[in-house]
């Protein structure tokens, strides 16, 4: 038994338990599927805000903007800034997208053709690709 609890500590098992039972608590709606196979399926939303010569507020348009868009400024995946500033991928949850880009159009001081799109794989079809774009009011 000692030797047992040596190799495997109490930290190792509640972690091993959080995987196998956490998943399965998603089945029975009692954890979010975005923090469960969701994960591991490959078919986790990506949220990419746009827009046409842009200029965010400072600092967001020095720290964020200048340095994790793309495609000369004008994307930005916001999974791969969640990941580089938090060390976690966004959450996959509607709500996070809405207000992640609802923020970010707060953020914009002029600019054109301004929004945000959330790429969705359907679960058990990967083929089945559903796109949905939102615009940033025009209050620029």
């Amino acid at each position: 038994e000692t030797e047992n609890a040596e190799r495997w500590p109490m930290t190792n098992r509640i972690f091993a338990a959080a995987v196998l039972l956490l998943p399965a608590m998603n089945m029975a709606g009692w954890w979010p599927r975005a923090f469960s196979w969701h994960l591991y399926d490959n078919t986790q939303s990506e949220v990419v805000f746009f827009t046409e010569n842009a200029r965010f507020d400072e600092p967001f348009q020095t720290k964020i903007w200048s340095k994790y868009a793309y495609d000369r400024q004008r994307q930005l995946l916001l999974d791969d800034w969640a990941i580089h500033e938090l060390h976690v991928p966004l959450p996959d949850v509607q709500q996070v997208a809405e207000n992640v880009g609802q923020h970010l159009c707060q953020r914009i001081k002029t600019g054109e053709n301004v929004g945000w799109s959330v790429l969705r794989v359907q679960q058990f079809s990967r083929e089945q690709v559903v796109t949905d774009t939102i615009m940033c009011h025009s209050n620029q």
